[in-house]
This record gives C-alpha cells, sequence and structure tokens, in this order.
C-alpha cells in the first residue's frame, strides 16, 4: 500500500499570528506596526519574506504588516495612506491581544479552628482523637464547623446516639453529651465530632 502521506508541520506560534482577507479589527486581533514584529509574525506563517520583494512605509497597501501573494510582494509598516483595504490581493498580517491576566480568586475565609475539631462516620479513637462531654465544647465545636445548631433539634443527653458529641444530618438532630447506652456507633447516620488532643507540653531542657 502507498505509504501516508507525512504529517504537516504544525504552525509556528499557532493563534498568535494569523494572515487573511479580513481586516484585524474583524478576526478579533490586532494590526502589526513594527518592523521586527512584522519579521516575526511572518516567519511564524511559514513566509519566507527573502523571497520577495520587501518594502517599508509603502504608501498602496492597507496599513500594517501585509502580503501581496500574487506579486511576491512584502510590506512591512504599510501606511494604507491610499484608502486600500485588507482583501485577497492584500492580506492582512495581524496579532492575537495580550490575554487579561486572570482575576486572583477570592481568598478564602480561614476554616474555624481547623485540624482542632472533626466530624465524620469513624470513631474519634479512629481518627487519633477524642470525644467531645462537655456542654460547651460540643456547642464551640458546632460552630467550628459550621454547623448551626439553632436550626436544628438538640438533644442533651439522649440515650440512643453514640455517646459525645454528635450530629444526625438526616434527621436534622444534634446530640450534646449523649449516652451511647443503647451500643450504637459512630456511622453515617451519627456522625461523630471529636477534638484533637492537646499537644504535649514541651520536655524541660536538661539542667
Amino acid at each position: 500500500p502507498p505509504s501516508p502521506p507525512p504529517p504537516s508541520p504544525p504552525p509556528a506560534d499557532e493563534g498568535e499570528y494569523s494572515i487573511g482577507a479580513d481586516s484585524c479589527a474583524d478576526r478579533g486581533q490586532l494590526p502589526i506596526s513594527g518592523d521586527q514584529e512584522c519579521r516575526d509574525a511572518a516567519a511564524a506563517l511559514n513566509i519566507n519574506i527573502n523571497a520577495l520583494s520587501v518594502y517599508t512605509q509603502a504608501s498602496w497597501p492597507p496599513a500594517g504588516c501585509v502580503s501581496e501573494p500574487d506579486t511576491n510582494e512584502f510590506y512591512i509598516n504599510a501606511l494604507g495612506s491610499e484608502g486600500r483595504s485588507c482583501s485577497s490581493q492584500f492580506q492582512c498580517i495581524c496579532k492575537a491581544p495580550s490575554p487579561s491576566p486572570p482575576s486572583p480568586p477570592p481568598p478564602s475565609p480561614p476554616p474555624a479552628d481547623e485540624g482542632e475539631y472533626s466530624i465524620g462516620a469513624d470513631s474519634c479513637a479512629d481518627r487519633g482523637q477524642l470525644p467531645i462531654s462537655g456542654d460547651q465544647e460540643c456547642r464551640d465545636a458546632a460552630a467550628a464547623l459550621n454547623i448551626n445548631i439553632n436550626a436544628l433539634s438538640v438533644y442533651t443527653q439522649a440515650s440512643w446516639p453514640p455517646a459525645g458529641c454528635v450530629s444526625e444530618p438526616d434527621t436534622n438532630e444534634f446530640y450534646i453529651n449523649a449516652l451511647g447506652s443503647e451500643g450504637r456507633s459512630c456511622s453515617s447516620q451519627f456522625q461523630c465530632i471529636c477534638k484533637a488532643p492537646s499537644p504535649s507540653p514541651p520536655s524541660p531542657p536538661p539542667p
């Protein structure tokens, strides 16, 4: 079978420069006025201007960086003083506008007491943390975890959840100082809130 044709080389600087019969504005691009940038754009578009007749500041083409393939002529910094527009005869070379720098994302609010409290289906021991038994600390932990207990049904010393400070999101119920007397464990239904252990005090320096 015949060999497949070789793949076309990727265009240099694809998207940065373009050439065509439309004006740069119609393409959403900008005209090129500088001498060196016009030469760079020609090279990126695989136009060998060394093989063409090159004119600088010519009056008859449209303004900018222009190629006239039919006559093998190339115009750098053309003046456009005769009022011609980009066309299939005078093909204008344009450049993509510089991208606007992305807006910085808004700063994330710092999580309340990040790492001090956690909520989940694992037991506190499995997380390397401690259960919470005090009424106020359970409320503080809920606030730190963005749980609005004022919008929930709150029970104190309930027997049916696992022991400790527990949230039951499915029923919008919250348990403070639950007794755990029915033997239930932390789960996706009963989500236990735990606290990080206090860091050990530093060892005193040797005498």
